[in-house]
């Protein structure tokens, strides 16, 4: 769907261009559209394919200045790319309702084709996203902001985030 398409447009070009085009529209939108619409939906991409443009796009997206210096969407946005690396990888079971009735090659079409990785060189995308969490962890580390923002996560997302910092050897 349409994270997923922003996940790969982001992923492979940086948000810069498309932040500039959506804020031409309306100021920020792209930050809006961030906080209101990839935040809660990030867990929600399930493929393999989809999952590894959300993961390297989030890693950009860490990164951007306009982000880090937002501390309370930064944490948001840390969580749910924490949550996208525990949610399973795989067609959801409903994928595949209905389908006795259709012919053949339809059933050959809806599931013969492999999906395009827009990402074959990147082997690891979860590891891309580590470095570039230990590149500004150290800015996040101690402030207030970071332990204020973590509280207001739901259970879920803190211990996602929670387990995912562990991987680096961070407490929080």
């Amino acid at each position: 769907g349409f994270l997923s398409f922003l996940s790969n447009i982001v992923g492979k070009h940086g948000h810069g261009q498309i932040a500039a085009i959506m804020g031409a529209m309306q100021p920020n939108l792209f930050w809006q559209l961030a906080e209101q619409v990839w935040v809660p939906n990030m867990a929600d991409i399930t493929s393999k394919e989809g999952k590894k443009a959300s993961l390297l796009a989030a890693a950009r997206i860490l990164a951007a200045p306009e982000l880090v210096g937002n501390v309370p969407l930064w944490v948001k946005f840390l969580a749910a790319t924490a949550t996208t690396t525990t949610a399973t990888v795989g067609k959801a079971a409903s994928d595949t309702d209905g389908l006795s009735s259709y012919s053949a090659a339809h059933v050959k079409l809806h599931f013969g084709a492999d999906a395009y990785d827009a990402f074959a060189d990147v082997s690891n995308a979860e590891e891309t996203l580590r470095g570039v969490v230990a590149g500004a962890w150290p800015q996040m580390a101690g402030n207030a902001q970071v332990s204020a923002a973590y509280s207001q996560l739901s259970e879920a997302m803190q211990g996602a985030m929670k387990a995912f910092l562990a991987k680096m050897g961070v407490n929080i």
